[in-house]
């Protein structure tokens, strides 16, 4: 029965994913609904060759438990309502007429990006040798002690390069893809600032030993891939899909290497099964139902409400609190069934607010923010926690990318 309802519930996403690329072709919508069935489907396979039971450390279920279905049901729709948002989003939503080039910011955000990739390859190389699963086992202090006790003016470098990753490249690329589009560059402009863009941003996650932001980088990627898929040159469409088959490859051995360090218990393999599968059965099996009480907001804004930790919302809740427990999950745990339903209707509101009144164009200030708003999406399968990093980082999202409009966007 158990292995029934998780190969219902991948099956429903997978059945999304192939009638929304029918009816809409490649598009985020589609793009997302393939991700997630990717990790329904890691779910199926742990819970079929029963390593499910044997690598989840501390559960507080057994081979026995029946899975209810209720969760499945309520993520599933609210998985919908969040990819909702994406329905008409694509190219066209970027079409605004900007200025040719303006080469001493371009120049500024390359220098950024070359200094932070040569900072965080020296870095990888200390991180090898501790091994990247203990890396990231470490904590902040430790890693800044390693990485910058020699010579504290790095730091500025690394924090330079942060921003110009999150804020800056995104708006050059979505820059330099209208550029290509209106003929006013060739398509070499664009492939170079992706590729500063992907190698940075996987370097960082690399240097920490983090799998979760290496693969968020990637993805990031694959979002302005996706979003203007219709405008990028047939050729490059099949070189795009052969990098990325690659790609996700480096990053199993990768991920198994890092498993491994971590949870040395298990094999490579049965880490990176966890890693991929084991989302949508914690839900059912170790939170849903099993939670001592909700915490009405300590688990997703605890950092907003005071300090706690996810061992202090362990003894809260009675769970395995640093499990993943799915984006619909984590919202559970604070609220209940029914309240998550409200965070997709916000994030619908938000998308609505940064397109204009009368046409279905977004400034090209708001790229940066829509790819926060995609980032949300992307966590469907693991999970929602916002700190005062990410608020920061919001606030420069908000501020940068509408300085730069001035020199990028006609009639600004």
């Amino acid at each position: 029965m158990n292995l029934i309802i998780i190969i219902a519930h991948c099956l429903l996403h997978l059945g999304c994913a192939l009638y929304f690329y029918k009816k809409d072709g490649v598009s985020v919508r589609s793009f997302l609904y393939s991700y997630i069935s990717c990790f329904c489907l890691g779910g199926v396979l742990l819970l079929y060759t029963n390593k499910y039971f044997d690598v989840m450390e501390n559960p507080h279920f057994s081979k026995n438990d029946l899975l209810p279905i209720i969760p499945y049901c309520f993520n599933f729709i609210f998985t919908y309502f969040i990819l909702q948002i994406w329905k008409s989003f694509n190219a066209t939503s970027f079409d605004v007429d900007i200025k040719p080039v303006n080469n001493k910011i371009i120049q500024f955000a390359y220098g950024i990006g070359i200094s932070y990739i040569i900072l965080k390859i020296f870095q990888f190389t200390i991180t090898i040798r501790y091994g990247m699963g203990h890396t990231h086992d470490l904590g902040a202090e430790e890693l800044d002690e390693i990485f910058y006790s020699s010579f504290r003016p790095l730091l500025l470098i690394n924090y330079l390069g942060r921003i110009n990753n999150i804020v800056i490249l995104p708006y050059l690329i979505a820059f330099f893809f209208i550029g290509f589009h209106k003929c006013f560059f060739d398509f070499k402009r664009v492939v170079n600032i992706l590729t500063l863009y992907v190698v940075s941003s996987i370097l960082t996650g690399a240097v920490g030993g983090s799998r979760a932001l290496m693969l968020f980088s990637f993805f990031n990627v694959v979002f302005f891939i996706v979003v203007f898929w219709k405008w990028i040159p047939i050729l490059w469409k099949k070189k795009f899909v052969t990098i990325s088959i690659i790609v996700l490859c480096l990053f199993v051995i990768i991920f198994s290497i890092i498993g491994s360090e971590r949870f040395s218990r298990h094999s490579g393999f049965d880490n990176v099964l966890r890693y991929f599968g084991e989302s949508y059965l914690n839900l059912g099996f170790e939170f849903y139902n099993n939670l001592l009480q909700h915490t009405d907001g300590m688990f997703c804004f605890g950092t907003f409400i005071k300090n706690n930790s996810v061992y202090s919302l362990h003894d809260l809740t009675g769970t395995n609190a640093w499990w993943f427990q799915t984006l619909y999950g984590c919202l559970y745990i604070d609220f209940g069934l029914f309240i998550p339903f409200l965070f997709p209707f916000i994030l619908l509101i938000c998308m609505r607010l940064l397109f204009s009144r009368h046409r279905k164009i977004t400034k090209l200030g708001n790229v940066a923010i829509i790819l926060f708003m995609f980032k949300q999406s992307y966590l469907i399968p693991f999970g929602f926690h916002l700190s005062f990093l990410d608020m920061f980082f919001l606030l420069l999202m908000l501020l940068i990318p509408r300085f730069l409009d001035k020199y990028f966007v006609k009639n600004v």
